[in-house]
C-alpha cells in the first residue's frame, strides 16, 4: 500500500507595509482630524497597482506613541510611518522615496519622477 500525501507549498511571506490610520487626532490640536501625506500617498500607490496590493500586506497603525507593534518590531527609535518591513523580519525602509524606489524596482510599479 501506498500512502500519498501533498505538502502545502508554504504560504509566501509578503513585506508588510505600515501606515498612519487616515484621519487621525493629535492631542496638541483638538477637535482637528489629520491624514499623513506620505502615508495617503502609499495608499494611492497601492490603489492603482493591485498587483502590489496583492503582495503587499498593510497595517494601519494609531498615531499616539508609543507604537508598540512597531516597537517589538523593528525598536524604540523606528516608530515613523510609513514603514516598509520586508518578509524576513530584519530589514525595513521608513522613507516613503525609498519605499516607492523599492516598489519600482521589485513590484514593476512606475518610478518616482526626479
Amino acid at each position: 500500500m501506498v500512502d500519498y500525501f501533498y505538502n502545502k507549498p508554504e504560504e509566501h511571506m509578503k513585506n508588510t507595509l505600515y501606515l498612519l490610520k487616515m484621519g487621525f487626532s493629535d492631542l496638541n490640536y483638538p477637535g482637528s482630524l489629520f491624514l499623513c501625506p506620505d502615508c495617503t500617498l502609499l495608499e494611492g500607490v497601492l490603489a492603482t497597482n493591485p498587483e502590489l496590493r496583492e503582495s503587499t500586506d498593510v497595517v494601519y497603525v494609531d498615531f499616539e506613541k508609543p507604537r508598540k507593534l512597531l516597537v517589538d518590531l523593528i525598536g524604540e527609535e523606528n516608530q515613523s510611518l510609513p514603514v516598509l518591513v520586508f518578509a524576513d523580519g530584519q530589514k525595513f525602509i521608513n522613507d516613503v522615496d525609498g519605499i516607492l524606489a523599492e516598489f519600482a524596482m521589485t513590484n514593476g510599479c512606475p518610478a518616482k519622477h526626479p
